[in-house]
């Protein structure tokens, strides 16, 4: 298959829609000659932040000189953004020699796999293919029953819970942290950013029954936030053998504190298990420099435009608290479509009470109608200030025509939105400029 082919084919996957289970997964990679076993995996998982903590993670490994590689999901624009070495994108070339010889595999040996589990052993595949020495894993959906808990790890992290894809993984907060914590396993340290003392219990308890320590943030570590450093968020990281002072974080928000002290203690376990090398100079300029697309991204200084992948709740009164924060004396114009299987009621309850003006859109997939959304949208703002605008594009190109120099356009409430924004042309940041 050639690109345009290997996309065709992961397209005709998602029919077959999501499966959790594990049985699948093993089989594949029994077949696949257990590439997984060729380095040392680590498992982050979590409601929100685990893409911006292995962001954090994968830098950290890099910058200390080891080679890894890193799957993420879902992509923004481009598949090929999902699975990276050594912060390198794999090349439209490298993507459809990999999918070609996965498909290949699995119909010799009359397999099937959904279009996760395919994407997840290309990637895996892929990076002992380039013999790194880390594999930095986004967790998909849950932990327990998720494609990538198929690997064994040395290190695993949850970075929070909250309500999110309930008809898969329970109704209730308790249900969710327990398909969360199913990626604990025998001897794998666990670290984790979970503040509520109940389900640090559940975790904590659930990690010695597997022989393994877990380590918690505000108790074995800690990030304490300080006035900002050349205009960047700015942490002193105690804890885990490790006192450093004025870490600078290239990401922007409260929230990317505990996300980059999450990372930063999960290296520091492996540095005290002696698996890696961990130079203070070398996190420094990690932290500095990581990099993690829309994530209360600024696309655009004149208006201001901020992209952000908030897509469920939490996230939702996270963007709300970042936004108020870093432009304390402005208005906003909201872009937001929500992806059909979200609370889109209270996560608009979040943003809307800070908009002057809403513009709603639906993404090409998983869309929820904008007639829903204006059915919530009115009870917070009048009608005539909200425009049903079905094409993301359109959307975001007449909310800036109609931004004022006071007021400041956001993207945001689906990762799919989110997506198509950044396919508009966007004006490249200045040297310095987040």
């Amino acid at each position: 298959m050639n690109y345009e082919e290997s996309l065709e084919y992961l397209s005709s996957l998602e029919a077959h829609g999501i499966k959790l289970g594990l049985q699948n997964m093993e089989i594949a990679l029994t077949a696949f000659g257990n590439p997984e076993k060729k380095y040392s995996n680590i498992l982050v998982a979590g409601t929100n932040g685990k893409g911006s903590t292995c962001a954090f993670l994968n830098r950290i490994l890099i910058e200390n000189k080891h080679k890894t590689g890193f799957y993420s999901s879902p992509h923004l624009v481009k598949y090929n953004e999902r699975i990276q070495v050594n912060g390198k994108t794999i090349s439209d070339k490298e993507f459809a020699e990999l999918a070609t010889k996965t498909r290949s595999v699995l119909e010799t040996e009359r397999l099937s796999a959904t279009h996760f589990e395919f994407l997840t052993l290309m990637a895996l595949g892929f990076f002992a293919q380039k013999k790194v020495e880390f594999g930095v894993l986004e967790v998909g959906m849950g932990g327990r029953l998720d494609a990538t808990n198929a690997v064994p790890t040395v290190a695993n992290a949850i970075t929070n819970i909250g309500l999110d894809h309930q008809q898969y993984l329970g109704q209730s907060i308790r249900q969710i942290a327990l398909e969360k914590a199913g990626i604990i396993k025998n001897n794998a340290p666990l670290v984790s950013c979970v503040a509520n003392p109940e389900l640090r219990t559940v975790f904590a308890d659930l990690a010695s029954a597997k022989e393994a320590q877990a380590f918690f943030l505000g108790k074995d570590f800690s990030a304490t936030k300080k006035p900002f450093l050349d205009g960047l968020e700015t942490m002193d990281f105690k804890g885990l053998g490790i006192d450093w002072k004025n870490l600078q974080l290239s990401l922007f928000g409260d929230h990317q504190l505990e996300n980059a002290s999450l990372a930063l203690a999960i290296a520091a376990v492996l540095k005290q298990n002696k698996r890696i090398r961990l130079q203070e100079n070398a996190v420094r300029k990690a932290l500095k420099k990581t990099v993690w697309p829309a994530r209360f991204q600024v696309l655009s200084q004149n208006p201001i435009v901020v992209a952000d992948c908030c897509h469920n709740p939490d996230g939702a009164r996270v963007f709300s608290a970042a936004l108020k924060q870093r432009f304390p004396n402005q208005k906003f114009s909201f872009v937001i479509g929500v992806s059909s299987d979200k609370a889109a009621n209270q996560m608009l309850s979040s943003l809307l009470p800070l908009a002057q003006n809403a513009f709603f859109c639906e993404a090409r997939f998983r869309k929820t109608p904008t007639s829903d959304l204006f059915a919530v949208g009115k009870e917070f703002l009048p009608a005539f200030k909200i425009k049903e605008i079905p094409a993301v594009k359109d959307a975001v190109k007449e909310a800036i025509k109609n931004c004022r120099p006071t007021e400041v356009v956001c993207v945001c409430g689906s990762i799919f939105v989110v997506g198509e924004a950044l396919e508009l042309k966007w004006p490249k940041p200045k040297k310095g400029k987040k």
